[in-house]
């Protein structure tokens, strides 16, 4: 062959060749891109829930603060005479239960762990059965046992807070 051929041969493999790593760097750029959005994407998911988690516990114990205080109105009212449970609370103490209620709710559905969530549920469907006790030894039985349950939730809470770092 000659020289020319050669040449023609030669600019054919040098320009194969400056396609073919010119697409395994774009393959490769594309997939560093994907790798660094799904990145992205998980940190932003870890940051929404220790948000959400951090919100969860603060709400908690505001709810159990204030539940507390719905006991107290009850236990200060019997004292005064009252029947266990049926004077009304103060219309500011019953929309911050109301309210913090719905935050709890609101919350819990923000929680990716399937456990977690369950519990949280669980707690919550308990929450009001020291509001609505009949007298004031059922009303203590089920605070008891309502700060056990809240220990419980909160210890697992710490937990899945904990692992989203």
């Amino acid at each position: 062959m000659d020289s020319a051929a050669w040449g023609f041969i030669g600019t054919i493999v040098g320009a194969a060749v400056s396609v073919a790593t010119t697409w395994l760097a774009s393959r490769s750029a594309a997939h560093l891109q994907e790798k660094a959005d799904s990145q992205q994407r998980a940190e932003r998911s870890r940051a929404f829930q220790r948000e959400t988690l951090l919100a969860l516990q603060e709400t908690l114990q505001h709810a159990m603060r204030a539940l507390g205080r719905a006991v107290h109105e009850d236990y200060m009212a019997e004292r005064k005479g009252a029947t266990w449970g049926a004077t009304l609370l103060p219309e500011e103490l019953s929309e911050e239960l109301r309210v913090t209620n719905t935050r709890v709710w609101a919350l819990t559905e923000r929680v990716a762990d399937d456990g977690l969530r369950a519990a949280l549920s669980a707690f919550q469907l308990k929450l009001a059965w020291p509001a609505f006790a009949a007298s004031r030894g059922e009303a203590e039985s089920k605070m008891n046992e309502l700060v056990g349950l809240y220990r419980h939730v909160m210890t697992q809470l710490g937990h899945v807070l904990r692992a989203t770092y």
